[in-house]
């Protein structure tokens, strides 16, 4: 099941992973429409039905899984989107080797972004 939250990013279940290039997509048109301060979930609702996980927003790349946490923020989006400016749609992801949830190296550079918290995940 795949849906927007109140003033939220839509929720992308594991089971429903998108692209990369549809990852990007979603990014920009939530930047264009989110408040500053305003985060992927928004969690001030009373509606038990709702997901709770973390895991807010799933994508497949190159065989792996990645998610971006549900707490992450327009300026760590921001940060992300600048990146993927001067540096394009292949922009690399890197992470630690091993099992478990691993952050997520952005660029060349290898960024680990504050507020945009996308792990690699087994």
């Amino acid at each position: 099941m795949r849906g927007r939250y109140s003033g939220g990013m839509e929720h992308v279940p594991r089971r429903s992973a998108i692209p990369r290039d549809e990852f990007h997509e979603a990014l920009r048109a939530w930047h264009a429409d989110a408040s500053d301060g305003e985060v992927i979930r928004e969690t001030s609702t009373s509606d038990e039905d709702l997901y709770d996980g973390d895991d807010w927003v799933w994508v497949k790349h190159l065989g792996n899984r990645f998610y971006l946490h549900a707490d992450t923020t327009r300026a760590g989006i921001e940060r992300y989107l600048a990146i993927l400016g001067a540096e394009g749609d292949s922009i690399r992801w890197s992470a630690a080797s091993g099992t478990g949830d691993r952050p997520v190296a952005i660029g060349a550079a290898g960024e680990v972004i504050d507020e945009f918290r996308l792990y690699r995940t087994t």
